[in-house]
């Protein structure tokens, strides 16, 4: 059993693949509608932006040619325009919980990053092993006082390590509300 089981899953390979997708648009769903996107990012030349204006949840796509995807979110205030905001820390705790309790992946790390243009988020690294295949997902949150931004790749952990120079490089240019 590797250190990255969580759940196993009767679903089939190809299932998996569009379930880490449906995961991240599901967890749009539940955090509230998409708000006016005030982000930027730089598109490394090794992946290929796949952003369309049908895509009413993502603000942001791209892919590598082996399919590890990265998307970008940002979300009005959650609580709505009116309330208290509950801030990063509630948003991180319940993050890691739906991501443990209701879809199978095992956190495997969480640190403090910063955005290019400074502005401090938390990055959360899970892993998550199917019929003999491990999926990695990270997901980079940050919040202001209008929104919450989050920055996602995932892909097959042999496809994710592959590109994870190319994910490094990407998150690392993510400017939020520049």
């Amino acid at each position: 059993m590797s250190k990255y089981t969580a759940l196993k899953s009767p679903a089939t390979t190809g299932k998996t693949i569009a379930r880490l997708v449906s995961m991240a648009l599901l967890l749009g769903l539940l955090l509230g509608l998409s708000a006016c996107a005030s982000f930027a990012i730089t598109t490394p030349p090794e992946m290929v932006e796949v952003t369309t204006e049908y895509d009413k949840l993502f603000d942001y796509r791209a892919t590598t040619i082996d399919g590890v995807a990265l998307g970008v979110r940002v979300l009005d205030e959650p609580a709505g325009p009116e309330a208290k905001s509950p801030g990063e820390d509630f948003w991180v705790e319940a993050i890691k919980r739906r991501m443990r309790l209701q879809k199978g992946y095992a956190l495997l790390g969480e640190e403090k990053t910063t955005s290019a243009n400074g502005h401090k988020g938390t990055l959360l690294k899970f892993g998550r092993d199917q019929h003999d295949v491990t999926f990695i997902y990270w997901l980079t949150i940050y919040r202001t006082d209008d929104n919450l931004h989050l920055v996602d790749a995932g892909g097959r952990k042999d496809h994710f390590e592959k590109a994870l120079p190319t994910i490094q490089k990407a998150l690392s240019s993510y400017e939020v509300n520049p």
